[in-house]
C-alpha cells in the first residue's frame, strides 16, 4: 500500500495537491509554480515526515526522497519529482 505524499503552499496553508504513491512508493506533480511549499508524506502504521521544499525561477524539476519508519523501525521510502510549470 502506498504512502500518501500532501503539499501546501505556495502562500497557502491548505493542502493544493496530493497524491498517493504507487507500490514502490513513487510519485509526481506536474505544473507547479515557483515558490516555497511545505510537503507531509504518511502511511498507515508509520511516523508523518513533514519539511518544506523550494522550486525557484528556472529550476525545471526537484527530485525528492524521504525515508520513515514504524512502530518496529521497519523503514519506508517515498521519492518522486515535483515539475515547475512549462
Amino acid at each position: 500500500e502506498g504512502a500518501l505524499f500532501e503539499i501546501q503552499g505556495p502562500g497557502s496553508c491548505e493542502t493544493i495537491r496530493s497524491v498517493s504513491t504507487d507500490e514502490n512508493g513513487y510519485f509526481e506533480f506536474k505544473d507547479l509554480p515557483e515558490g516555497r511549499y511545505i510537503y507531509k508524506a504518511s502511511s498507515l502504521g508509520y511516523n508523518a515526515v513533514a519539511g518544506v521544499i523550494t522550486l525557484r525561477k528556472g529550476q525545471t524539476q526537484i527530485r525528492f526522497l524521504a525515508f520513515f519508519f514504524n512502530l518496529d523501525f521497519e523503514p519506508f521510502f517515498v521519492m518522486g519529482r515535483l515539475n515547475t510549470l512549462s
